[in-house]
């Protein structure tokens, strides 16, 4: 497996930013991404001062990007095959199952989480799988996804019974970690002490939802059809099947404003839950890790 070498934050130099002992070229740095002003500048800046607390999300992963080369209110398409016009020092992995589709970008370092930034690349997507261990999972995930006529709200009420009432009795043991999508949802991620094959994270997380939907069944669904999702939560537990990615915490999400895939604490999932309305900015991120450090499954790991 790669190594990390990041350390610190990287600093800005005429033309880019020095990070590794590279220059990574910042070209455009005033080009606005965001209906708010958002610049490109400011996007690399972002991943440049919180790249410590992202990258352990993102070493030895496969990565999927999105990227916005128009800003967030222009095209955007998935970046999963490494481009070849990639700085010789990019690392690569092999397609993650066999798949002839090329090579997959990994993310190790805080110069190339710049220099992914510096391409308009916005959103960081990865598997609960390392790239050398695709049939063995490290973390179970539940997206809970609102429906129409639902919200944030909803989705922290269904969280909070399905970890009292339902977690416990199938996976003993295990810790909840909360952060929210960046969009609409929120994201449940559970901790495990030890690998588990895949099939079993997809079989633990299906039970889970499956056993929840029996007693809330006016309240959830378990199908992904949108008229499924009308006045319910969807839990998709399918987000730990083999080819699928979960936006990394920390990410940004490319919406207007521009999201955050945020790590919250039990408290503000509850204070969620009685109708407090969350909402995180840029320079919240910096603020709340040197408050309280990191908060989700990798902070746990780093104590």
């Amino acid at each position: 497996m790669n190594e990390a070498v990041s350390s610190g934050k990287g600093v800005w130099v005429e033309g880019g930013i020095l990070a590794d002992d590279t220059i990574i070229e910042i070209k455009k740095p005033d080009k606005i991404l965001g209906s708010d002003g958002t610049t490109r500048r400011d996007i690399v800046e972002y991943y440049n001062t919180n790249g410590w607390a992202i990258l352990p999300y993102l070493k030895d992963r496969r990565l999927t990007g999105v990227r916005y080369p128009d800003g967030i209110s222009g095209r955007s398409f998935f970046l999963k095959t490494a481009p070849k016009n990639r700085p010789e020092w990019v690392q690569t992995v092999p397609a993650p199952h066999g798949e002839e589709d090329g090579l997959y970008l990994t993310v190790p370092d805080l110069r190339t989480l710049i220099w992914l930034a510096s391409t308009d690349v916005l959103e960081l997507h990865v598997p609960n799988t390392l790239y050398d261990k695709p049939d063995q999972a490290d973390s179970l995930i539940i997206d809970l996804d609102p429906g129409e006529g639902c919200s944030l709200r909803d989705c922290a009420e269904i969280a909070m019974v399905i970890e009292k009432t339902y977690l416990n009795q199938i996976l003993e043991g295990s810790r909840v970690f909360y952060k929210t999508s960046g969009s609409k949802g929120l994201h449940m991620g559970i901790s495990l002490p030890h690998f588990i094959p895949l099939e079993n994270a997809i079989d633990t997380t299906k039970t889970i939802a499956e056993t929840a939907f029996k007693d809330l069944s006016s309240k959830i669904t378990t199908k992904r059809g949108a008229a499924e999702r009308v006045g319910k939560v969807f839990i998709d537990w399918q987000q730990n099947t083999r080819h699928r990615t979960t936006v990394a915490p920390y990410s940004l999400r490319g919406r207007n404003p521009i999201g955050i895939s945020m790590p919250i604490t039990g408290a503000e999932l509850e204070s969620i839950a009685t109708g407090t309305d969350l909402s995180f900015g840029l320079k919240d991120t910096e603020l709340r890790l040197l408050a309280n450090g990191d908060t989700y499954i990798n902070g746990l790991r780093r104590i």
